[in-house]
């Protein structure tokens, strides 16, 4: 059995803009909060910035092979498979 478990990419700012980090790396967040989102009714918090979130799992070998590379330069993100 091989190695499991997850990896996040997490881009955090108060001026992020959501929609142009999805179109510009070419992938649907699995998570994102936007400023002002409750994240915890108990506690009254609430997200100080915005917050995109991509998260990989993995098991076993199906992934082992794939290496996402992402670059970030003159305001563009591009996004490949190693």
């Amino acid at each position: 059995m091989g190695l499991t478990g997850s990896f996040s990419l997490l881009i955090r700012s108060e001026n992020l803009d959501l929609d142009k980090v999805t179109k510009s790396i070419g992938l649907k967040p699995t998570a994102s909060k936007k400023k002002g989102d409750l994240i915890s009714k108990a506690m009254n918090q609430s997200m100080q910035d915005n917050l995109w979130q991509y998260q990989v799992k993995y098991g076993g070998s199906e992934n082992s092979n794939n290496i996402l590379f992402i670059k970030y330069q003159n305001n563009d993100y591009e996004v490949m498979y190693l």
